[in-house]
């Protein structure tokens, strides 16, 4: 099996880090508030998601990512609260995060739509362990401080614009980004200019009284040039099963599975990547393992949506 010397992978998270890297995921319908804090809400139920995601599968050190998060409307208060908790790691490195989203909505009575403002603030952490890198070089200056920490606030921004059949939404979810001096010879540094932004736009097509389809796109731009569309084709059977389809244009072919297993509670999903980069030739895809569970009882306000 090839492997790529975890070099790499240090400068590949190195680069990420000074961007302020954040993490990717293939069911981004399923997991909304992980990427806008607006999104906190919108299922109408205590709404909870647990999601692993073990990327660039036989590639040495690759990023394994972890993230829980639980949401709920304030229904009194025209608002919502939620919780965003993650756990990257990649090569010799760790990115940690929690953060408290919070969202104001506006109700329209028309068609039951719905436009909320979000905002987030939190903790990353971030940490690497260079004893364990194996370096020619002992005197390379690179490596000479084993350790590398850091802990920063931060804050993210977001709209979301839904109603039973359509979405749009747009969100910043880390507002500063910070620059790190691994040779600990400056103060670390704050860039105050976003450069995450992510864009999403959904419909939901009623082919007949048991199957939908759900075109949607999400938008990722990063500051203060790259872009990358992830195109995403979905059918729905019985508001039970899924099944879609997802391009992630210069990156992978996608496709996803989803299915109710108790109805308005519990719902499983699962995602594979298939590389369409370079990155083929040295691993074997992408896992992504969802489960959702939502508080959902004949009491409740129950979710129908899709997304």
């Amino acid at each position: 099996m090839k492997k790529v010397p975890i070099i790499i992978l240090f400068f590949i998270y190195s680069c990420s880090l000074f961007a302020q890297y954040y993490q990717q995921f293939s069911q981004y319908l399923l997991n909304g508030q992980a990427i806008n804090p607006a999104y906190a809400g919108s299922r109408e139920v205590l709404s909870t998601t647990l999601l692993y995601r073990d990327q660039w599968v036989g590639f040495a050190g690759a990023p394994r990512t972890m993230t829980f998060s639980a949401h709920t409307p304030l229904t009194s208060l025209s608002s919502a609260i939620g919780l965003q908790i993650f756990s990257d790691k990649i090569g010799v490195s760790k990115h940690n995060g929690i953060f408290i989203n919070y969202a104001y909505r506006i109700r329209f009575k028309k068609n039951h739509r719905t436009l909320a403002f979000g905002m987030g603030a939190g903790v990353n952490t971030f940490r690497s362990d260079f004893s364990n890198v194996a370096i020619n070089d002992l005197g390379d200056k690179a490596f000479e401080y084993q350790y590398l920490r850091s802990t920063r606030p931060n804050f993210s921004i977001g709209a979301y614009y839904y109603s039973k059949r359509f979405f749009a939404g747009a969100s910043i979810p880390s507002l500063l980004r910070y620059g790190y001096d691994v040779f600990g010879t400056a103060p670390d540094s704050l860039r105050t200019s976003p450069q995450n932004s992510y864009y999403t736009v959904g419909y939901v097509f009623g082919i007949n009284k048991d199957i939908q389809f759900s075109p949607s796109i999400l938008l990722k731009t990063n500051y203060p040039q790259n872009r990358q569309i992830d195109l995403n084709l979905k059918l729905s059977i019985h508001d039970a099963l899924g099944m879609a389809l997802s391009i992630r244009f210069g990156d992978a072919l996608v496709w996803i599975i989803d299915y109710q297993i108790i109805p308005n509670q519990l719902r499983i999903g699962y995602a594979h990547d298939f590389s369409t980069s370079m990155l083929n030739k040295y691993a074997h895809g992408t896992n992504e393992f969802m489960l959702r569970y939502e508080f959902a009882y004949k009491s409740n306000v129950v979710s129908t949506k899709l997304f």
